[in-house]
């Protein structure tokens, strides 16, 4: 062992620990420590015990600690560019390098090993020939060294070590085909056969070796090939069987075919119990087939003889028939010309009085039960164009809807005693004589099937709550809106769709509230102030358009709309207010019109995309905040009208890198900045436009 090596283990092999039919005998197992390298080397002393010049060997390592504990495997190690002759050792003075840290002990598995003929033997091959078996050519008789066998070098494995070395002829080149044949039948044959010819006793163990697998994959291939046909006549068994249990058959010929197919099936599970069947069911259908036709004709025979009394009948009830016929018809023209018309009419007359006395419901009613009658669908039209200024208009009867009421055209739903559970609501023109101008406030909150609503023109308000919580609600319309109360839609988490009319001038606080679905909104022109609250927490909201007459953005109305992007504001706007646009993320700039002269507290806060936001020429004052965590913000314009900064305006805003400030540095200096403003530093703002 070299000064830099220090030995950790050793282990000696003995016959017990060798490999099966192995041409090698290892004899020990050497473990030790790389000073100079920092690694951990394995020396293992081997010994050639058969006829051919061995050029690789290839094992396997499970490799533990000093502890015993395992380590781990090492697959494919090598000794490799050898040339040892039979009855040498070797491997003493080649380590293998470990690549597993801290390895104490060794178990090693022979693999392979690779002759200088090209041959190989692997683990599960017959033994190799040994120099005992056939001699070492071209050796000098006087020098010939008896070479031990594997099973003296099993037994003895310190007398094979310091045997002497002997020298073996190398054999004359072989095809490579012959000595790693394809891994086929038709390989090994030709491999076999190629190395008969060149009889030489040292090939031997290789022809034994390629026959054998040659004629296993034979066998392998005849026992496939014989389950294979095995399979598809099973297959075929059975997909018939299967066929015949799905059958019904109804008559005799179709239960005698199946009663054949089942026979055709021999023995194959129930098939002859099931064939008895069906040939007895034939059997008894025949029967009863027979019989049938029999009852049939006797049926066929009384028929004829009762059909001959009956016609008997009929000749004599004639007469009697034609006088009746002519008193009936009589009677029918006197009501058909006569009464049917005075009823009619009176319907129709009894309508004009119901116009008179504000009874439309009624009157239509009675104009639709006259159908074609005079003008009366002319009549329905004019009156409902008249009245609501549509053709189309619906009106409702308090009979038809007793869980309407109706007081001053304000329509409420009894929530005491019924409760909406239908998918579809649409509110009439008219209910019970008065037209329907508003809906009620909490009229329809938490009805849980309610997805569409359609509300007729005739409606100007909808009342506070009217639809709160209706988790199913999808779309919307009301066309003829003046007024939406607070929190109308609040909580509506399914509402994808609002159509908003120009006429919409007016909304209250929080009215689409938590409407997570809410995607996208057209904003009336008519409406000049967003209020407070109006779409806090539309997670969904990304597309916007603004009125071009708005002038007002309330407290917390944009707040945690947080898949809004960047958005244009019109021109109009002069105050947006505290929150407004609070930890709405998807922002990345925003320019604030001149117009507006009032931004308040924490307006534009913890909106994390904002890098870039210009100010309004007017805005005089910076309120606590504005700006607070918008960690991505990396320039401000700041206009020269400003005259104070709130506390805490850039708040952890870490990417802050420059400040436009349009007027000059005196100007600057005369700006009030409150407390908590550390990030707005000199060497950030920059003077002039």
């Amino acid at each position: 062992m070299e000064n830099n090596l220090q030995l950790i283990s050793e282990k000696i092999l003995s016959a017990a620990d060798q490999t099966k039919d192995a041409p090698i005998f290892i004899s020990s197992l050497r473990v030790a420590y790389d000073y100079t390298y920092n690694r951990e080397l394995l020396f293992v002393t081997c010994q050639n015990c058969c006829s051919y010049t061995i050029r690789s060997v290839y094992f396997d390592l499970d490799c533990k600690d000093d502890a015993g504990d395992s380590l781990g495997q090492l697959k494919g190690e090598s000794l490799r560019g050898l040339s040892v002759s039979p009855t040498l050792a070797f491997g003493s003075e080649t380590p293998v390098v470990l690549s597993l840290k801290g390895t104490a002990q060794i178990d090693l598995h022979l693999q392979k090993v690779v002759f200088t003929d090209g041959s190989v033997w692997r683990v599960g091959d017959p033994p190799v020939d040994t120099p005992a078996d056939t001699p070492v050519a071209d050796a000098p008789a006087e020098e010939a060294v008896t070479a031990p066998t594997i099973d003296t070098a099993r037994e003895n494995p310190e007398s094979v070590i310091e045997s002497v070395e002997q020298t073996v002829s190398e054999p004359a080149p072989i095809p490579a085909e012959w000595l790693n044949p394809p891994a086929t039948v038709e390989g090994y044959r030709i491999a076999a056969e190629g190395l008969a010819t060149l009889n030489d006793p040292s090939k031997a163990y290789l022809i034994k070796k390629f026959t054998a697998l040659a004629d296993k994959l034979e066998s392998e291939a005849a026992e496939a090939a014989r389950k294979a046909a095995e399979a598809e006549l099973a297959a075929k068994r059975d997909a018939e069987y299967k066929r015949l249990t799905a059958l019904t058959p109804a008559t005799a010929d179709e239960l005698e075919a199946t009663a054949q197919a089942w026979k055709a099936l021999g023995n194959y599970k129930d098939a002859p119990k099931r064939a008895t069947e069906a040939a007895k069911k034939a059997k008894s259908l025949r029967t009863s087939e027979k019989r049938l036709a029999q009852k049939r004709a006797e049926e066929e025979r009384i028929a004829a003889e009762l059909a001959a009394a009956k016609r008997k009948k009929r000749t004599k009830a004639a007469i009697w028939i034609g006088s009746v016929a002519a008193v009936i018809l009589a009677i029918t023209l006197f009501i058909t010309l006569v009464a049917i018309p005075a009823a009619r009419y009176s319907k129709y007359s009894r309508t004009t009085d119901l116009v008179s006395e504000g009874r439309y419901t009624e009157a239509l009613a009675l104009l639709e039960e006259l159908g074609d009658y005079e003008d009366c669908k002319q009549r329905i039209k004019d009156l409902k164009k008249v009245l609501t200024g549509r053709e189309d208009a619906l009106f409702y009867s308090a009979e038809e809807y007793p869980q309407y009421t109706i007081e001053n055209g304000v329509l409420s739903f009894n929530t005491q005693t019924f409760k909406y559970t239908g998918k579809t609501l649409t509110i009439p023109d008219f209910f019970a004589d008065q037209k329907v101008t508003a809906i009620a406030a909490s009229s329809f909150t938490k009805s849980p099937n309610l997805e569409k609503v359609i509300v007729a023109p005739t409606v100007t308000t909808i009342g506070k709550s009217a639809f709160a919580n209706c988790t199913r609600l999808t779309s919307f319309e009301a066309p003829g809106l003046v007024t939406l109360e607070a929190e109308v839609f609040s909580g509506c988490t399914a509402l994808k769709t609002v159509k908003l009319p120009d006429s919409l001038a007016a909304i209250g606080e929080n009215a689409f509230q938590g409407c997570t679905a809410l995607t996208e909104i057209d904003l009336p022109e008519n409406l000049r102030r967003l209020p407070d609250g109006l779409f806090l927490r539309c997670t969904s909201l990304k597309k916007l358009t603004f009125s071009s007459r708005l002038t007002a953005i309330g407290n917390d109305t944009f707040s945690f709309c947080t898949s809004l992007p960047s958005i244009t504001l019109p021109e109009t706007l002069e105050s947006i207010g505290n929150n407004a646009f609070l930890a709405c993320t998807s922002f990345t700039t925003l320019t604030i019109p001149d117009g507006v002269t009032s931004v308040g507290d924490k307006a534009m806060a913890n909106c994390t995309a904002l890098t870039e936001v210009k100010l309004s020429a007017n805005l005089s004052k910076l309120s606590s905040r504005t700006f607070a965590g918008c960690r991505a913000l990396t320039t401000v314009t700041l206009p020269a009208a400003l005259t104070q900064i709130g506390y805490s305006v850039f708040e952890d805003c870490t990417a802050l890198q420059k400040v436009h400030y349009s007027g000059s540095q005196s100007d600057f200096d005369k700006v009030e900045i409150l407390g908590e403003n550390g990030l707005l530093t000199a060497d950030k703002i920059v003077f002039g436009k």
